[in-house]
């Protein structure tokens, strides 16, 4: 009886000094005591049920409930191939009692599926996607659990999986996720299993990053005899001078997107392990020809070496017998003959004492020495209109 009147008395207290009557409520991990208090010892008062603090909790702890919530996001695209992560923590809102740690978060899936590759780690979405897939909705469930507090938290997320193709980047094409193929061929024909020829494609200015240069931009055909061309020569007017110095030739001169030429320095890198020559031309008239060989390459500089063999096509064979011969301009001689065949011919090629063939040199009637491929035009007179020298 003494008891009850000493629980009786604590409980008044707490009541009328804290002026909990219309607040209290049960709150896991505290000790719930209810009673009825009797005023007068005969007119019966309302029920109340206290919560006493557990021991090193004060009043406000104990009565704090446990929230958690998950921010909305838009998870970025994964891509076929490569390793993605996606940080769920990061949107995780957690607050309660002293006490309260993300470690009791459990994380799991209520419904949807991840691209295949993808699973649930804890508080993050990680793995290598396997295969594209579209767009789709994935319910991601937060629960927190301490003994009888709990709270949990749902929210649904988009997940894809592309592969990379290639996009437009203003003044050149890229793999979409900004990487750089070392050739118009790694373009067209990638062998890495995470690249792919789709999405912005076709001919046009690509940025190439062969090993040891610096990235730059280059015309890739993609179209012809089964594409994946990197343009270094392309002439169509008389725009552009290609009489030039040794230094214009050797880095480079005009733009891709017209007449230009890429730089027998970035030729040399590209051809090092031998690649395949195709040369197209035109004729004033309009009529086209081609020469192609399987293989091609250029020694290092100053002199950039030519190595030329295995013809085919329909314009007939200029070049080989220019094998062997380094790269002659007006300002850097080293022909066979006593003379200087680039400062007779205003123009600039493998000369030997002079050539077969000249798609360096001048747009007729300018010089009597033309644009010439012997073969097709003879040697002199007669220009061609157009051409392209390009390696795959």
């Amino acid at each position: 009886m003494k008891s009850t009147q000493k629980i009786t008395q604590i409980l008044r207290v707490i009541f009328m000094q804290a002026n909990l009557k219309n607040s209290l409520r049960l709150t896991a991990g505290a000790l719930a005591v209810a009673t009825s208090l009797f005023a007068g010892g005969a007119q019966a008062a309302p029920s109340y049920m206290a919560v006493l603090p557990l021991a090193g909790l004060d009043a406000n702890q104990a009565l704090r409930p446990v929230s958690i919530a998950l921010e909305g996001a838009t998870p970025p695209v994964a891509m076929v191939g490569v390793p993605y992560e996606f940080n769920l923590g990061a949107l995780l809102s957690l607050d309660g009692p002293e006490g309260t740690t993300r470690e009791r978060v459990s994380w799991s899936i209520v419904s949807g599926e991840l691209p295949a590759g993808l699973e649930l780690v804890r508080d993050r979405i990680a793995g290598v996607p396997e295969a594209v897939a579209v767009p789709g909705s994935v319910v991601i469930q937060a629960k927190y659990l301490s003994g009888k507090l709990s709270a949990e938290a749902v929210r649904d997320y988009v997940f894809e999986a592309q592969t990379i193709g290639i996009s437009d980047f203003g003044s050149y094409r890229a793999w979409a996720d900004g990487s750089f193929a070392q050739s118009c061929a790694e373009y067209r024909s990638p062998t890495d299993g995470v690249h792919h020829y789709e999405g912005v494609t076709g001919d046009g200015v690509y940025r190439l990053s062969p090993g040891g240069l610096t990235p730059f931009d280059a015309r890739c055909d993609m179209t012809t005899d089964g594409g994946g061309w990197t343009v270094f020569q392309r002439r169509f007017s008389m725009a552009l001078d290609f009489y030039r110095g040794h230094n214009d030739y050797v880095s480079g001169f005009g733009e891709p997107t017209s007449e230009y030429w890429l730089g027998l320095e970035r030729v040399h890198v590209m051809t090092a392990g031998t690649k395949e020559l195709r040369i197209d031309m035109t004729n004033k008239a309009g009529e086209s020809r081609y020469a192609t060989y399987l293989s091609f390459s250029l020694g290092a500089g100053p002199g950039y070496v030519l190595n030329v063999q295995g013809y085919s096509g329909t314009a007939g064979d200029s070049l080989y017998v220019h094998n062997g011969r380094g790269f002659s301009t007006y300002d850097h001689d080293i022909d066979s003959v006593p003379g200087n065949c680039a400062t007779t011919v205003r123009g600039a090629w493998w000369y030997y004492s002079c050539y077969d063939s000249n798609l360096n040199g001048s747009y007729m009637p300018y010089n009597t020495y033309s644009l010439a491929w012997g073969a097709w035009t003879g040697t002199h007179n007669v220009s061609l209109q157009k051409t392209e020298m390009k390696i795959r």
